[in-house]
């Protein structure tokens, strides 16, 4: 995750997708804060990005983050948040509170095991309050960076070695011009069953998936639209207790 790092994160933006694509779909699976004493937490929360939408919903905002200058513009982008530097992977005896919600976005993607996924989701469960939700988002299994360069043919933004579908924990880097800034990010592609089975093997129901359809309403172009149509990008998981 070394782009989280160093000068890398002082670079990092959001996508377009991130912004069109999953943030809409995250809004939606939040759910309306039900008392002033409700909290959400978002593990590997990056620069707090989430941080609005968490006290749009009316939630205060908890964050942690491995990177130490993630979690340091975190705290200078959106001061009233509470932050946290520690792993995603173990965290929970850290925390005296529960919460009503727990994010987990776009992390699973970087672990190259199947086993830090279930650690993380162990976490999650452990601080999440008995009538909790837990969201998490990742890659679209089926369509993520991986998969489009052995179904599409190999892209120039996206290195490598493809030995198909069901072959977990493959790497694939993926580069990107953020605000005029070239990074590359490191990613790992799992199967569906990857995620269902882990879900399930830690005691957690599914509550629903949404696959984050592109929609007008989030100011894109009919050209975006149209291309992000063709497949979907994200997959968000609801999952409770």
């Amino acid at each position: 995750m070394t782009e989280y790092h160093g000068e890398s994160a002082k670079n990092y933006q959001q996508t377009g997708g991130k912004l069109h694509l999953l943030i809409p779909a995250i809004k939606r699976a939040i759910p309306k804060a039900t008392s002033p004493e409700s909290k959400l937490l978002d593990v590997a929360c990056g620069n707090g990005d989430l941080f609005n939408i968490a006290s749009e919903s009316g939630y205060e905002y908890f964050g942690l983050d491995l990177s130490e200058e993630m979690i340091a513009r975190a705290k200078q982008e959106y001061p009233n948040g509470n932050y946290l530097q520690a792993s995603g992977t173990d965290f929970a005896e850290q925390y005296s509170n529960k919460f009503d919600v727990v994010l987990c976005i776009m992390l699973m993607n970087h672990f190259n095991n199947r086993d830090n996924i279930k650690k993380t989701l162990e976490q999650c469960k452990m601080v999440l309050k008995d009538e909790g939700i837990i969201i998490v988002g990742v890659a679209h299994p089926c369509f993520d960076g991986y998969m489009q360069n052995g179904l599409l043919g190999r892209k120039e933004d996206i290195k490598t070695n493809f030995k198909g579908y069901f072959n977990s924990a493959e790497k694939y880097l993926v580069h990107n011009v953020l605000d005029g800034k070239e990074l590359t990010f490191e990613d790992h592609h799992f199967t569906l069953k990857d995620y269902l089975n882990t879900i399930n093997e830690i005691g957690l129901r599914l509550d629903k998936i949404d696959e984050c359809q592109p929609s007008n309403s989030t100011g894109a172009s009919e050209e975006y639209i149209s291309k992000k149509s063709n497949f979907p990008t994200y997959l968000l998981f609801s999952c409770r207790k």
